[in-house]
């Protein structure tokens, strides 16, 4: 729906009257233009008195479904830019991407309540050489943690995992928009996960809160995190995050 008040309908055909009273002048001078001239500051006059709270003005589902498929190219060609283009092409040099070897943890699980990695000490296993995390990540139902040591690859894998689920996106309009986050910047405990992610795609990137928190809570996100760990879970209407059922080591 379109949104708009009152009081800048009113302040419209003010405007609107005026001009037209000008144009009227020019061409036929007389008494005439004086009528414009007065509705447009009658309009403007009653503008000072009534609600400025903005009313929806219901549109085609032609054109709002035009219009969510318009913001949802924007930001994947925004995360693409920022993150695959700016980030990894620029980290790689135009280099092959080295493929890290992966290691399976079905018992690395991330608990909310207690703050800790659970390690029920099930067997790990290693994965082919050449995996791609894509697979990986398709594979435990799009819920992953990757664990490993500062620099050995983490955040690559993550932009890697962004940039094939983009690529996957940009295809197939029922997947989620992947968005790349830095979890270092929600330091407010307190503050749910889904206010924080409303937050940062309005500061990061420039998204309407409106349309940010539609986004959410319809889970059109899949949200690819960075910061304390480097993590990538759908934002189905979560108020935290709860656990992870899968990880890659790079020990």
């Amino acid at each position: 729906m379109l949104s708009i008040s009152w009081r800048s309908i009113l302040r419209a055909i003010a405007v609107i009257s005026w001009i037209a009273s000008i144009a009227w002048f020019y061409f036929e001078p007389g008494w005439e233009p004086l009528i414009a001239v007065l509705t447009g500051t009658a309009a403007f006059i009653v503008s000072f008195f009534v609600s400025d709270v903005h009313i929806s003005i219901p549109t085609s589902e032609k054109t709002k479904s035009a219009r969510e498929e318009r913001n949802r190219e924007r930001m994947l060609e925004l995360v693409k830019n920022s993150w695959v283009k700016g980030v990894l092409e620029q980290s790689l040099h135009g280099e092959v991407l080295i493929k890290l070897g992966l290691e399976e943890r079905k018992d690395a699980v991330y608990n909310r309540q207690g703050m800790e990695l659970q390690t029920p000490g099930k067997p790990n296993r290693l994965l082919p050489t050449g995996t791609k995390v894509m697979d990986v990540f398709d594979e435990m139902g799009q819920t992953l943690l990757i664990l490993g040591e500062p620099g050995s690859g983490k955040t690559t894998l993550l932009v890697e995992l962004a940039r094939d689920t983009i690529a996957r996106a940009e295809k197939d309009p029922k997947h989620r928009i992947p968005v790349v986050f830095n979890l270092s910047s929600w330091t407010d405990a307190k503050q749910p996960i889904a206010d924080w992610l409303v937050d940062e795609l309005k500061t990061k990137y420039y998204t309407p809160k409106k349309i940010a928190s539609d986004w959410i809570e319809n889970d059109d996100l899949l949200s690819c995190s960075m910061g304390w760990t480097k993590f990538c879970l759908s934002t189905a209407r979560r108020a935290s995050v709860r656990s992870m059922t899968f990880a890659v080591s790079m020990d």
